[in-house]
């Protein structure tokens, strides 16, 4: 069993009103951590921090676009002023176009880089010296697809290739802090982010569901919950000697 945290612990998750990151806000909030949603919607972002409140959680929104430096340096100032301390960082902001890579454009690959994988090295870069006085940890989500890669996503399958590199680069670098720095990748999830993927069009979304399943050894997509639950494992001193790991929840079409 995951142990729950002391009640002073503080985890704060990017991308928060996501399908995923809005299931690990609330799955580490009910471990006891107090939970910093981290958000460009402010809308969205008031919204699921009430829900997490209003279920006796405790959570406080921070917004942020972590493709804009200066706000992700403000954004931090900001969080100081109300927030002592970090003890989890959850990097899952994360963007994706499906587009053939023949069709892909330097814009394309820009605009999925910097969410992705530049976005990531913003929020480790600004959290850093909170993790030094407290030894927390960093987890980064990444993707099978930076794994295996992924038809019509060479851009994200390079940007999350890249979030699991850095992630074990960073670990060894800041592991005589106490900093341990993993992360997880998910396969076929089941969030809007398929529909997204494919710029809103239901027949192409169901299409690559159902090719996503196929290759799938489990033959399901998996539950954000699922994803959650391995993020809550990387947060908890259940896992204090693991560090610059990355562990796969897609259902085994990853076997390594």
């Amino acid at each position: 069993m995951t142990e729950h945290a002391a009640a002073s612990q503080v985890a704060l998750v990017t991308g928060a009103t996501g399908g995923i990151g809005a299931v690990i806000c609330r799955t580490l909030g009910q471990a006891g951590y107090e939970v910093v949603a981290a958000c460009r919607d402010p809308g969205r972002g008031r919204a699921l921090c009430t829900r997490l409140n209003a279920d006796g959680l405790r959570s406080r929104l921070l917004t942020v676009d972590v493709t804009d430096d200066e706000a992700v340096r403000g954004a931090f100032r900001d969080l100081a002023r109300v927030a002592p301390r970090l003890d989890v960082v959850v990097n899952n902001a994360g963007w994706n176009q499906l587009c053939p890579f023949e069709d892909s454009t330097p814009d394309l690959w820009s605009r999925v880089v910097d969410v992705n994988l530049l976005g990531t090295f913003r929020v480790c870069k600004e959290v850093l010296p909170w993790l030094k006085r407290t030894g927390g940890t960093i987890i980064n989500i990444a993707s099978e697809n930076g794994v295996v890669g992924g038809a019509g996503s060479a851009a994200y399958s390079a940007a999350k290739g890249g979030v699991v590199a850095f992630s074990k680069s960073l670990a060894r670098e800041v592991s005589r802090y106490g900093i341990r720095v993993n992360c997880v990748s998910p396969g076929p999830i089941d969030t809007d982010m398929t529909l997204e993927q494919a710029a809103g069009d239901e027949r192409v979304a169901a299409r690559r569901r159902e090719k996503l399943i196929s290759l799938v050894p489990m033959r399901r997509v998996g539950r954000p919950e699922e994803v959650a639950t391995v993020v809550l494992f990387l947060a908890s001193s259940a896992s204090s000697y693991i560090t610059g790991q990355n562990i796969s929840v897609g259902g085994g079409i990853t076997m390594c």
